[in-house]
């Protein structure tokens, strides 16, 4: 695997400057393997609750493309997984934001995919972008939905999202 060969700048400008490029360009992937890099620093659950903040600012500024809808599911799956270990691990306060964010994505992805035009982005900050959604786009966020409804129990709990013994 790659991810742990990859480093990062040790100055806080230069990361910072490395991670507002990857936004605007829309990278993907060095946006990922950062938040990678960034989930095996967290010290605590409010560590976890920024990476949280700043996934879904970085979700509201990525400007939609083609070359970036294959790999929203590596961006969205670590929001997931950040957002269980809320649910799971933090206090009551924490584990009634990460349930009222994934309600409120689900809401927001319906919307997105049954709208005529929009981005599956565009949603998350309100704009819409004026683009028609391509079928892969639609699926993506019908699927992300109906997973999120299908897992998240009114009681803010996952019922299937249960990480296996054996994954690090």
């Amino acid at each position: 695997m790659v991810l742990p060969h990859l480093t990062f700048p040790a100055d806080q400008k230069r990361l910072e400057e490395v991670v507002s490029a990857s936004v605007d360009r829309g990278s993907a992937l060095v946006l990922y393997a950062f938040l990678r890099w960034k989930m095996g620093k967290c010290g605590s659950l409010k560590d976890e609750e920024k990476l949280i903040r700043m996934v879904v600012e970085w979700l509201k500024a990525l400007k939609f493309n083609d070359r970036l809808e294959p790999k929203l599911p590596l961006l969205y799956a670590s929001l997931f997984l950040l957002l269980q270990r809320q649910l799971e691990h933090g206090d009551s306060t924490s584990a009634v934001s990460a349930h009222s964010r994934l309600t409120s994505l689900a809401e927001e992805l319906e919307r997105a995919a049954g709208a005529r035009g929009g981005s599956i982005l565009g949603f998350l900050s309100g704009g819409g972008g004026g683009q028609a959604l391509t079928p892969r786009a639609k699926f993506l966020a019908l699927a992300l939905a109906l997973l999120i409804r299908a897992n998240v129990a009114e009681d803010s709990t996952f019922v299937y999202f249960k990480r296996s013994t054996n994954e690090k």
